[in-house]
Parts: structure tokens; sequence; C-alpha cells
């Protein structure tokens, strides 16, 4: 995805993402999932930032999803890597 703001003199000259993921299917009710991102940014400098991500899916029922995600992102430099974890409880509604 590339994409620019015109008329926007604080946005960035233009913002690109790049993004993987592979899944694989542990049991009929777990999946894995692990998420790379690589993100850039140009104003004046170019910023990347990489976010890698481990993710469990877990299927309850039919309509129920429990999910699991831990990141770990790196954003330009000078700056600490940022270790994030987060869960979610999705209910399908048809």
């Amino acid at each position: 995805t590339i994409r620019k703001i015109l008329g926007d003199t604080t946005a960035p000259d233009f913002s690109t993402t790049l993004s993987a993921e592979y899944s694989y299917q542990l049991t009929n009710m777990i999946d894995f999932i692990a998420a790379y991102t690589l993100t850039g940014e140009k104003s004046e400098d170019l910023n990347l930032t990489h976010s890698l991500s481990i993710l469990f899916v877990y299927y309850i029922v039919n309509k129920l999803n429990f999910t699991n995600t831990i990141s770990l992102t790196k954003t330009p430099e000078g700056k600490k890597p940022a270790l994030t974890f987060q869960t979610g409880l999705t209910y399908r509604i048809r």
C-alpha cells in the first residue's frame, strides 16, 4: 500500500506498508499466525518501522473467537523496541 496525502503540510510526503503473514492450523480449534509488517514514512527523512506479531486464535464454538497476540515493534532509530500483549474476544453475529 502506498499513500500520499495532498494539501496537508503535517502529513508525511508518502507512506508505504509491506506485510507478510504465515498461518498454520495447529488443531481444528487453534490457529497459529506469524505476521511481519514494514512501514515506511518519508517527510524529511525516511522512517522505517518493523513489527513482528505472533497470534494464537482459539475457536470456541462456531461463533466465538479468543485471540492472544504478542508483538515486537522497532520504530525509527533512537527509540527502544516496544513489546505489547493483546487479548481479544470476538462474537460473530449471523
